[in-house]
């Protein structure tokens, strides 16, 4: 028995044959490269993170803050608790008979007829035609913005030869404004 291990030595332990591809993918916002240093040469991860990881590896972020506590790791109760509920449900079979409650939805929605396909395939254009709405409404409203801050630019006697063009300030406010929801997107897709 260990007397006391470090972070670097329980993520080694409890890492087993997972690669530092997995781990960062699962605990992300994260790199492999920074996983490493984690692992092997015993970087300190932020708080945040070290949850994250403490998460994907199936162990108490307690336990792993802790240099006192050694191997094996305590239980997570959390886990243990879902564990047991799973064991239950599969040991009653409404897992299984989840599984074929969907296999039949699945089958009914594939028997659909043609009307409602149709209907589908209408509201369909109907968001997409709202859309395309949305679209144009805010086009203008970039245009009435580029023309009012043009305006007041113009009022203001201010130079506008150094600091570039207001057309230059707005597309790379869009870039901002994109990159911000691109970010958002990968971040709810995790």
């Amino acid at each position: 028995m260990i007397l006391t291990m470090d972070l670097s030595e329980k993520l080694r332990r409890a890492k087993g044959e997972r690669n530092y591809s997995e781990i960062a993918r699962k605990a992300a916002p994260c790199s492999p490269e920074n996983i490493r240093k984690i692992v092997d040469q015993g970087s300190e991860p932020r708080f945040k993170l070290g949850c994250r990881i403490a998460k994907v590896l199936g162990v108490p972020p307690q336990w792993l803050g802790d240099d006192g506590q050694d191997w094996p790791p305590p239980i997570d109760r959390d886990q243990q608790g879902l564990e047991l509920i799973r064991q239950a449900l599969a040991g009653n079979g409404l897992i299984d008979q989840a599984a074929d409650d969907e296999r039949k939805l699945l089958a009914d929605f594939r028997q659909l007829g043609e009307q409602a396909r149709s209907q589908i395939a209408e509201l369909v254009s109907q968001q997409a035609a709202e859309c395309e709405r949305l679209k144009a409404a805010m086009s203008q409203q970039a245009a009435d913005l580029k023309s009012h801050l043009e305006k007041k630019v113009a009022e203001s006697g201010i130079d506008q030869g150094e600091g570039g063009s207001i057309d230059e300030a707005l597309r790379e406010f869009e870039q901002w404004r994109q990159d911000r929801h691109s970010g958002e997107d990968k971040q709810q897709a995790s």
